[in-house]
């Protein structure tokens, strides 16, 4: 619940400039091109991951999960697109991640 708002907030500011990137990268990423954004997404993934038991979850699964969650592209389509508000947005991911832990 304390990093999806940050995370949110900051692909919120910076929408433009992410999606521009994310768009390069995908062509010049041997030329390091969103190698800190891409990054920041994968250090959001471990920092959340950490906060749950490995015994409640399956890891894969888990982490899987939460980088839907934490994905600039996850954001604007419930944001922008979908029109959810952030508080939603962050809602519904915090959902899916508890959906694993109730899963048998």
């Amino acid at each position: 619940r304390n990093v999806l708002p940050e995370l949110y907030t900051y692909w919120a500011q910076n929408a433009a400039m992410a999606a521009n990137i994310l768009r390069d990268a995908q062509v010049l990423s041997h030329l390091g091109v969103g190698r800190r954004l891409l990054a920041l997404q994968r250090d959001a993934v471990e920092v959340l991951a950490s906060g749950w038991s490995p015994a409640d979850l399956h890891p894969p699964a888990l982490a899987a999960t939460i980088r839907i969650a934490v994905d600039f592209h996850t954001w604007q389509c419930l944001v922008r697109e979908q029109g959810l508000t952030e508080h939603e947005a962050i809602e519904l991911a915090l959902t899916w991640t508890q959906c694993l832990a109730s899963t048998p």
